[in-house]
């Protein structure tokens, strides 16, 4: 990623020439950042990390890194000295049901097989019996760091391509920001609704899809080769 935060409020000063901009600052534009990146990535679930964690003998419980969103997958050492990628494997997720059926009375320990999700935590079926460090890796989506203050080489956690959209939404709020809440909020989510739609296509179709170049136009492409 590399659109520096203070280019983005730079260009949206320029942008907010009208009666309200000498109330916009600097300040206000890296808050109206910072809300705009946040919003955008919870709803398009478009950050993803992976993040290791130690297994321990006797624990079924294991907490979610603090900017989760959304849980993609976890897995777990498939060796007791992992390297690379390559030595986990995914564990298959349980539901309610049968995590409660597959705990009840006891709580089985071995080979870990399955993982389920609690609203705070996740617990691993079956419980591990040898401490094992960055013996799992949770992937999930993310918010991104908010930031604090204005820092010059700070730059957007989004891709590049989101650039237009985040500038944009910086200026909705601001021109909506000496606005009623109500009105304000519901100018917001109009507009994010549109915004969001725009990213996910792109997200969602990263690359030139071939297929239909490649397919013959219809059933009859092959008459008069036989």
């Amino acid at each position: 990623m590399s659109v520096l935060v203070t280019d983005l409020i730079d260009q949206s000063l320029v942008t907010l020439m009208h009666p309200r901009a000498n109330r916009i600052t600097r300040e206000m534009l890296l808050q109206f950042f910072n809300e705009t990146q946040h919003d955008l990535a919870v709803t398009l679930r478009c950050l993803e990390d992976d993040y290791y964690f130690n297994l321990e003998a006797g624990e079924g419980a294991y907490s979610y890194p603090v900017n989760r969103v959304q849980v993609k997958k976890i897995r777990v050492a498939k060796n007791d000295a992992p390297t690379t990628i390559g030595d986990y494997r995914v564990l298959d997720e349980m539901f309610e049901d049968e995590f409660a059926y597959a705990t009840s009375g006891s709580r089985p320990t071995g080979y870990v097989s399955h993982y389920f999700a609690r609203a705070s935590w996740f617990e691993l079926v079956n419980v591990p019996t040898a401490d094992l460090i960055d013996g799992g890796i949770v992937t999930i989506t993310r918010i991104p760091t908010w930031i604090p203050s204005l820092t010059a080489q700070v730059t957007m956690e989004l891709p590049d391509f989101c650039r237009t959209t985040v500038q944009k939404g910086m200026e909705v709020k601001a021109m909506n920001a000496g606005r009623d809440r109500l009105a304000a909020s519901d100018a917001w989510q109009k507009w994010m609704a549109t915004a969001a739609q725009d990213i996910e296509n792109k997200i969602a179709d990263p690359a030139i899809d071939r297929r239909a170049s490649l397919r013959p136009p219809s059933r009859r492409w092959s008459r008069g080769l036989r």
